[in-house]
């Protein structure tokens, strides 16, 4: 098995950006999967900040403000729905309150995108 990890920091004032799902795992994907053609490819970590709050660990020192501009809840869905990587075979989700509000339940939204996808 073959791992990486990976987060959507969000905006904030030290410079991160709110980057999709697949921009995060491009081009580490591609890096990985050059080592061996075959094994799996497990994401380790991965986690999105809650779009819908101020969640910087160290507000106000520091901020990652409200963005109104973007879902944590469509972040989700476009990661579970994403088909650029055939050989994952299994994500375990960062569900922690630490820097960010990683939690899938961080907002309504966050915790219906994944409840919606799995119960197709």
């Amino acid at each position: 098995m073959l791992g990486i990890d990976g987060y959507n920091w969000g905006n904030d004032t030290v410079g991160d950006t709110w980057r999709p799902f697949d921009t995060i795992f491009s081009d580490m994907y591609t890096t990985l999967t050059g080592l061996d053609a075959t094994k799996p490819v497990w994401i380790t970590e991965v986690g999105s900040k809650e779009a819908a709050k101020e969640d910087d660990w160290l507000y106000p020192k520091r901020s990652a403000p409200v963005d109104a501009g973007h879902s944590k809840g469509t972040w989700i869905k476009q990661m579970l729905l994403s088909t650029g990587f055939p050989r994952i075979e299994a994500v375990v989700w960062f569900d922690k309150l630490k820097e960010r509000d990683w939690r899938l339940e961080s907002s309504t939204d966050s915790l219906n995108a994944i409840r919606s996808y799995f119960a197709q």
